[in-house]
């Protein structure tokens, strides 16, 4: 799985690109969590303070179907890094017809350059039912972490059966092709 930064917009909220998200109420998660953390950087790059927004809101992943799908939504956008693919976003796109909302452009490349934990990924459209296009989206560069104490055999060992085996880890997943 890979984890993504996706951006999720209601329809209703005609919000095709980052650059339409004014006036919007806009879900960054949880105040003290990753996931605000992500987002706020992520709405600072593409030129957005709090004040822009109509409203922002701390929800979490688990809360956004009920915000956005309701008889009253109370978010049009929410900022989600989340595994791909995720049940949650399936039920999205086919529960409440929303869109997601490609992060590209040149402030978004220099944030790539810039945070080496950061990668592009494209999120092809037969991941998701209901999905019309590949999304151009960021990522989370998996890393292996370790310390000191693991031998130095072991560390190459580890290495070397995953560089080996890349064809197969290819094959499990559209996102790793």
């Amino acid at each position: 799985q890979a984890r993504a930064v996706l951006v999720v917009a209601r329809d209703e909220a005609q919000v095709r690109s980052i650059t339409e998200l004014r006036g919007r109420r806009v879900s960054l998660g949880p105040e003290g969590t990753g996931q605000r953390v992500l987002a706020e950087a992520i709405m600072r790059v593409a030129g957005y303070a709090q004040s822009n927004f109509q409203q922002t809101l701390g929800l979490k992943p688990t809360e956004l179907y009920a915000a956005m799908c309701g008889d009253d939504p109370s978010v049009d956008v929410a900022i989600l890094p989340i595994n791909i693919p995720a049940p949650l976003v399936q039920e999205l796109i086919l529960g409440c017809n929303i869109r997601l909302i490609p992060i590209v452009g040149q402030e978004f490349d220099r944030l790539l350059r810039d945070n080496g934990y950061l990668s592009e990924v494209v999120i092809p459209k037969a991941i998701y039912e209901g999905l019309e296009d590949d999304i151009r989206t960021l990522a989370f560069t998996a890393t292996l972490v370790t310390t000191e104490n693991l031998p130095e055999a072991a560390g190459y060992t580890i290495t070397k059966a995953v560089f080996d085996n890349l064809d197969a880890f290819r094959a499990k997943h559209p996102l790793l092709e």
